[in-house]
């Protein structure tokens, strides 16, 4: 199964997307999804609804930053949820990894802390997750955050 999580209006071929506004399918049944339709998921209610390894891969394009909960505990339930070697894909603008957004719906400096190695309780300290790829990406949309991260992780029993 792979899931495009906090999907917006952005409908991803081959996957199941879910999203928390008022576009979605309210109430839904695991068995009973399709890949055209947008479900409704709340990724600040942890746990999430998902069962332990049972996600082959995750999207989050430019959700992570909009999440007004821990990100470490966020991660953790991903990592629960995902398959061992299941990958996660995230994407961020540049200056949310580093400093806190001028905007308010960004959640300042949302990722750096669960990533950088020199964090006790980062995932490369935990091993947790490895890091498969990264790359900055130059953004298509002319605005304040023309870069975007874009990291690719593989979850390691």
């Amino acid at each position: 199964m792979k899931c495009n999580l906090g999907c917006g209006r952005n409908i991803k071929d081959g996957y199941y997307n879910f999203d928390k506004y008022d576009y979605t399918v309210r109430n839904w049944e695991l068995s009973k999804l399709n890949y055209n339709d947008i479900y409704y998921l709340d990724l600040e209610g942890l746990p999430l609804i998902f069962k332990d390894n049972s996600i082959d891969e995750i999207l989050l394009l430019n959700v992570l930053e909009h999440l007004w909960i821990n990100p470490y505990d966020f991660m953790l339930d991903v990592y629960r949820i995902l398959k061992d070697l299941g990958v996660i894909k995230i994407e961020m603008p540049f200056f949310a990894n580093q400093i806190g957004h001028v905007r308010w719906f960004h959640k300042k400096e949302y990722f750096k802390p669960i990533i950088d190695s020199k964090n006790e309780q980062s995932f490369q300290q935990k091993k947790l997750f490895k890091l498969n790829y990264y790359k900055r990406i130059r953004s298509s949309k002319r605005y304040l955050f023309a870069f975007h991260h874009y990291w690719e992780l593989v979850k390691i029993n």
